[in-house]
């Protein structure tokens, strides 16, 4: 019997919640960074309908966080579907992005950059401010595309500018991002706008 690819975000288990926090702390460690999240559309929907996913976090973040006696935003925002700023901004630059090439291949990223001391202001008043609250100066927002379909991002936050490495539309054949999505892409249904 082939895999069933399980729909974002009511067929996500526990154990795929730990899995994919597990992937998203690869990415903390390798990056470098303070918190690194996930947003995936919802499974079926052919516009732009960001769900909250995962959040992994620096020990520095996580000891301030408990110390503040705050809960783990992983759990607690999971299935969130608060619409965010930087998912539309990621979406809208990943848009006006030319594609790889000829033949586009399964997998890419497109990034944009905020920097939430003197972008505060663009997000919405509905949206959760969990990164600036954090103690992040930049975010990340890595738009992951699949087949030509913008299907969510994956948001890296540091204290000091990343996007150089996500400019304009970049394959992804290796390390843990590329991972990451692939994973996603063989157990999720994984949905979203045509690039």
């Amino acid at each position: 019997m082939a895999n069933q690819k399980k729909k974002i975000p009511g067929e996500v288990t526990l154990a795929e919640f730990k899995a994919i926090e597990d992937r998203l702390a690869d990415i903390l460690h390798g990056e470098g960074a303070q918190e690194v999240h996930l947003r995936l559309n919802e499974s079926g929907w052919k516009e732009l309908a960001p769900v909250f996913v995962g959040w992994v976090e620096s020990t520095d973040l996580r000891d301030e966080r408990v110390r503040k006696n705050k809960p783990a935003p992983g759990l607690f925002r999971f299935g969130d579907t608060v619409f965010s700023s930087i998912y539309e901004a990621a979406y809208k630059a990943a848009s006006r992005m030319a594609p790889v090439g000829p033949a586009q291949p399964q997998y890419e990223a497109r990034a944009v950059e905020k920097d939430w001391v003197t972008a505060l202001a663009e997000k919405y008043e509905e949206e959760k401010s969990l990164v600036a609250k954090a103690g992040v100066r930049y975010q990340l927002a890595v738009g992951l595309i699949v087949g030509g379909y913008f299907v969510g991002t994956l948001n890296i936050g540091t204290n000091a500018t990343k996007s150089a490495q996500f400019r304009g539309a970049v394959p992804l054949t290796t390390g843990p991002i590329f991972q990451l999505v692939q994973w996603l892409d063989q157990n999720f249904e994984l949905s979203g706008p045509k690039i």
